[in-house]
Order: C-alpha cells, then structure tokens, then sequence
C-alpha cells in the first residue's frame, strides 16, 4: 500500500503574522460564535459534548500510535479533518495503511454504547512526509519518547503552526530542539489524556472506557491559551481550560504520583518469579489501604511544595495542582459511586473496571511485572524526580516522593536520586530542572516562566534570594 501525502494544495505559504495561529481557525467559527462575547463562548462549552463541529477541514498529524492516538484518529478524522498518522515503524505503518483501506478507525464509548468512526488520510514513520503540511501536531506518545519525536519533526516544522503533547514537563525541552522555527510555534501542553481507553485492534478498534469531565493545559505562549482550548474542545469533545504555566503542568498530572505508588503497592513485595496471568491485579481496582495511605502522603508533600512555590513567587497560579482524590471528582464526577475517600473514588470508578497491571508475557500462561513501562520509565524521570528537582530548590523535603524515586530507579537500572540530592549518573535524561543548570529558584522562572519573572521586581528578588543555591549541581549540568 502506497503512502498518501496530505493535499499539498492546502498548504498556506504565505508569510505568517507575528501571532502564531492555524491558518483555519477562523473558519471554525459560526456566524453566532464570531459575534459572541468569549464570556458566552466559554458558557457554551462547559458541557461536554456540547461544542459546534466546525465547518472547515483542519490538517492534523497525530504522532502515536498508541490507545490515545487510536481515539484521537477516529475521532478527528469522524469531524471531517485531515488526519495523518506518525507512528515508530514501518510493521506499525502497514497496520495503520490496512486499517485505512479497511475503512477507518471505530472508536466504541462504552459508555452509552456508542460508536463513531473516522478515516486518517495517511499513515507513516517519516515526518517529513506530513508535518510540513499539516496546521496542528498532537504528539501522545509516552513522555520519554517525546524530544526524540521532536528532533525528528523539527526540521519540517513551519511558523504558525501548533504544537501540543499530551503530559510530559515540557518547561524542560530547550527552544533550540524545535528547530530554526521555534519562535514562531505555538506551544501546549495537555495535562492527561482526556480518556481512558484501550485499542482493541491496532489500527481498526478502540474501546473509550470512561471520559474525563475537563482537562487543563498551559499554552506558551499563553495569549494563545484561549483559543487552543476552544479548538481542542472541538476536536475531543470535551472541555479544556487554559491553566497556569508549563511548570504548573509538570507538576500537577496526578499519573506522575498515582501510577508509581500503585505499582509499588502491587508489585514491591513480588518474589521475582513468575505468576500466573489469571493473577494480574487490577491496577486500580485492586489497590489497597496501604496504597490509598502513600498516595495521600503524596498529596500532602504536593500541597506543602504548591504553597511554598507560591509563597516565593505570589504570581504562581499552581492552584491546577490538586490531591488525588480532587482530582478524580474533577474529572468523574457523577460516575464515581463513592467520592468520601482516596480509596473509594479510585475502587468505584466505573471507567477503571478492566483496566490490568503492565505485565511480560513469559510463555506457559506465566507472566512478569513489566516495571519498564510508562507508568515508571516515563511517569517518574519527567514526573516524581521533576518535581523533587524543583523542591530541592525549594528546600521542600518529600520523603514519599525520594522513597518511591529510589524503589523505582532500582527496578530501572537508573540512578537519579543520591543520597538526598538528585545529582545521579542519569539526570540529564530526566526533566529536572537540574539537569538543564537550574541551580536557585530564580534559575527555574527564568527558565520556565520567563514572562513572570520578568515582573517579579522588589517583592520577588527578595523572596527569591531567600533561597540558599543548589550546592552540588547535577554532574551533567549544560
């Protein structure tokens, strides 16, 4: 099967304005909407399901291939847009290429049993062949993956064009990696996926086990945020508020803390031997007290590093970081049966049911713990060691957060954590602030959140100056 390149006739090169924008985004609006205040825009989309389908074809690139990029194939492509699909290889690409002929993705919401389905225009694992000709690029790979994507596509990146990924502490990706057109991109990054789902065959099947109510995100720059989020609303819908900065959204994904803790619960006492697949606890659904417990001290060392940033900084909006059980009532409220505790709004959450432990299957119906996985590999060197990277600038202590790094990092074979200090041999793969040279608070605003500290002045060098410097700055400081 022959790959499709998106239809160059759409592609705009006339010269873009000092404001980054999609070239259709105007179009999107109804006649009603253009006239409307934002005030009676923003009402109307409080109601998931609720936003208007949009009446021009907008050119996306989805880089992933995974159970997000299942749903966001489909669905985008069901709205009547462009979708070209990014994937890793070339078996991945053929899948993807059958699939399309095949008729398309189907995407299921359990929920209410209903289906739609779209057809992606194209799939493949070169992007120079669909990123210079798209408006909007959604990368929903696991956040380890996501500068390597970047310096892939950086190249073939054209100014007005967006740029989103899906988690991942995006503060910490240096300007330069997105290539000679950074300055003119606009930046945003999605705090979670907006669903629980899993693909039930690649390329052609996704199940959309439970939507979120509302997703955050933070735009750079944050101007844009507004109208991000009014196109995302339309692309998912569901609702997304612009919220804070990208350092707010390092911090405040509740997966960073929730998935390493429940691995820990399920797994920290195994023997190292195989067991059998009928075994596999339920991630969430068979957590425990004992877990439940470690996830509210989580939460407790959350809040105390949330009010300590703010008090050093007052134009900090962190309010995006919330404890767990917060988070999960923002997010399922009316579906979670039990919202009393952090127990029982993970243990009758509806959307959880199905979803099983990461596991290797080792042969004979026997199976390992599969501890290189996202909810590690991923959620602790761009979550946990981010966020004690910015506590140690802080002088924050997180005993919780050190306790689950160390048991984590030895499961990886990685070394992040020293002692009390993250100054290990594999920082520099992480996201922490000290692996790009933060070494005092106001390193990590200049770095993070230039515009507010820029307007700091009197109050803020002295409350900055507070903080004693990083004495052992990481051994692969740039």
């Amino acid at each position: 099967m022959a790959f499709r390149k998106p239809s160059e006739s759409t592609v705009d090169t006339s010269t873009p304005s000092d404001r980054p924008r999609l070239e259709s985004l105007d179009k999107w609006r109804s006649d009603d909407e253009l006239l409307g205040s934002d005030a009676d825009h923003m009402a109307r989309a409080t109601t998931k399901g609720s936003f208007r389908k949009p009446k021009a074809k907008l050119r996306i690139c989805v880089a992933g291939g995974g159970n997000g990029g299942h749903v966001m194939a489909g669905l985008f492509a069901s709205k009547g847009h462009d979708v070209s699909l990014l994937v890793s290889a070339a078996p991945h690409v053929d899948k993807w290429l059958s699939g399309i002929e095949s008729g398309g993705v189907t995407v299921h919401y359990v929920e209410g049993d209903r289906k739609v389905k779209g057809t992606p225009t194209t799939a493949t694992h070169n992007p120079a062949d669909v990123v210079p000709y798209v408006d909007l690029v959604i990368i929903v790979i696991p956040a380890k993956y996501h500068q390597p994507m970047i310096e892939a596509m950086a190249p073939h990146f054209r100014p007005g064009q967006w740029v989103c990924a899906v988690e991942g502490a995006w503060w910490g990706v240096p300007p330069s990696v997105f290539g000679p057109n950074a300055q003119q991109l606009v930046f945003a990054e999605i705090q979670c996926l907006p669903w629980a789902c899993r693909a039930t065959e690649y390329g052609r099947c996704v199940e959309v086990l439970e939507e979120k109510d509302g997703v955050e995100i933070a735009v750079s720059p944050s101007s844009e945020g507004r109208e991000v989020a009014r196109i995302l609303q339309q692309l998912m819908d569901i609702p997304f508020e612009p919220h804070g900065s990208l350092l707010a959204m390092a911090l405040s994904a509740p997966c960073n803390w929730v998935h390493p803790a429940v691995m820990y619960g399920h797994f920290a006492e195994w023997d190292g031997k195989p067991f059998a697949r009928s075994k596999v606890p339920l991630f969430y659904k068979d957590i425990t007290q004992d877990t439940a417990d470690m996830l509210e001290r989580l939460d407790d060392e959350y809040q105390q590093l949330r009010h300590a940033l703010e008090q050093r900084c007052p134009l900090l909006d962190l309010s995006a970081i919330k404890t767990t059980r917060e988070s999960s009532i923002e997010y399922y409220h009316g579906k979670i049966t039990d919202e009393s505790t952090t127990l029982s709004c993970i243990k009758t959450n509806p959307g959880y049911d199905t979803l099983t432990s990461p596991v290797v299957d080792v042969g004979d119906g026997m199976v390992v713990p599969n501890f290189d996985y996202r909810y590690l590999n991923s959620d602790l060197p761009y979550g946990l060691v981010v966020t004690r990277g910015v506590a140690q600038l802080v002088g924050v202590s997180m005993p919780t957060v050190d306790f689950l790094i160390r048991w984590g990092q030895g499961k990886l074979g990685k070394e992040w954590l020293v002692g009390d200090k993250l100054c290990g041999r594999d920082l520099c793969e992480t996201r922490a602030p000290q692996a790009f040279g933060c070494r005092s608070f106001d390193d990590l605003l200049q770095m993070c959140v230039p515009d507010i500290h820029s307007r700091m002045g009197t109050l803020g060098e002295r409350r900055m100056s507070e903080v004693i410097e990083d004495d052992q700055p990481c051994v692969c400081s740039v």
